[in-house]
């Protein structure tokens, strides 16, 4: 089922999947929406409900400019969670949405009983993403390349020369910014994410302090997201599992649902 959360002259759309009475909240990749956790409506679930969001700049969520900022996102699920009457839950997060729950981690410790990243991005600070979104030259830099983005794309043809990435990712990359519009999509999604302000340090601490247990499930052939990102988070909580499979990103299938989250 869809809803709308109204917050502050903003429409924050998620979903709602699934009966149980353990509490997920989901959190999906980039150029997707809150729907790709649909698995959980499965009739074989009777554990969990999960809520789902459409990210900033995804589905059909409107953040209202004028009310943005750096608190907005801790406000909105602080008051969905009284909205709702949760006081505990789980997390789950793909691709890009690895960002969103981080903070939420950081945000409610205390109200956080497990956390699942699937091929997550955000496990470290990306000072590039952070440099081309927030400091002044690098979003000079990118306005340039919104505009002409003829550069960028003869360094993914010279990088695909050189075999610096598969021909498979110079297409998808390729895909994304094939349009004015998806390179400006592409700047206000990667600037939403970086305005979250995750504290990496406070993160891992609070993780280790609760023994929040923790499982990342990552693809070896993702070129996207590669798997040693998460051996680096693994290094800073060392209680979180982690299950390397024989798969590329595109990891949130109904099979890997079934075998891996459901049981």
């Amino acid at each position: 089922m869809e809803f709308d959360f109204i917050y502050k002259n903003s429409t924050i759309h998620y979903y709602r999947f699934g009966k149980g009475p353990k509490i997920v909240l989901g959190f999906h990749g980039y150029g997707l929406d809150g729907s790709m956790f649909k698995h959980f409506d499965i009739e074989e679930n009777q554990t969990y409900t999960m809520y789902s969001f459409d990210l900033s700049f995804h589905g059909k969520t409107h953040i209202d400019e004028k009310s943005f900022d750096i608190d907005f996102f801790e406000n909105f699920l602080l008051h969905f969670l009284e909205d709702k009457k949760i006081k505990a839950f789980d997390l789950m997060a793909y691709s890009l949405g690895g960002n969103f729950a981080l903070k939420a981690l950081e945000l409610f410790p205390k109200n956080v009983e497990s956390c699942c990243l699937i091929a997550a991005d955000g496990l470290m600070p990306n000072r590039g993403r952070y440099f081309i979104t927030m400091h002044h030259l690098g979003i000079s830099l990118f306005e340039g390349f919104i505009k002409n983005p003829r550069f960028f794309l003869g360094l993914i043809s010279l990088s695909l020369k050189l075999s610096w990435i598969s021909k498979k990712m110079a297409n998808f990359m390729r895909s994304q910014i094939n349009s004015k519009e998806k390179r400006w999509l592409l700047f206000e999604r990667w600037r939403r994410v970086e305005s979250l302000y995750v504290k990496y340090p406070l993160v891992y601490q609070k993780l280790n302090q609760y023994k929040t247990p923790v499982n990342l499930y990552f693809g070896r052939y993702d070129k996207l997201v590669p798997a040693r990102k998460a051996k680096k988070f693994v290094k800073k909580v060392p209680h979180a599992r982690l299950y390397v499979l024989e798969a590329g990103h595109n990891l949130f299938t109904k099979e890997f649902f079934k075998k891996y989250l459901l049981n």
